[in-house]
């Protein structure tokens, strides 16, 4: 797999649990708040989850830049 062909698969997979976890704002009368709560708590656990992955595949592949903890990422892009 080319190194743009796996990175584009992560972003896809990324924009699907970004997508999910914004419906969850249409569900606010449809279910209960507690259930709710958990359940918006495990869908933005897994978008963070894919988007500091796809992050750190982006770096590794276009950059040559390790990151091994889900914080790194985020600080490069936020000094670039």
């Amino acid at each position: 797999m080319a190194c743009g062909e796996r990175v584009s698969k992560k972003l896809a997979q990324t924009e699907r649990a970004l997508k999910k976890l914004k419906e969850l704002g249409g569900l606010e009368s449809e279910l209960d708040r507690e259930i709710l709560h958990e359940v918006a708590a495990k869908r933005f656990e897994y978008t963070y989850e894919s988007l500091w992955k796809t992050a750190r595949l982006f770096l590794l592949e276009n950059k040559g830049l390790e990151c091994n903890s889900p914080r790194r990422p985020f600080q490069i892009a936020y000094l670039r």
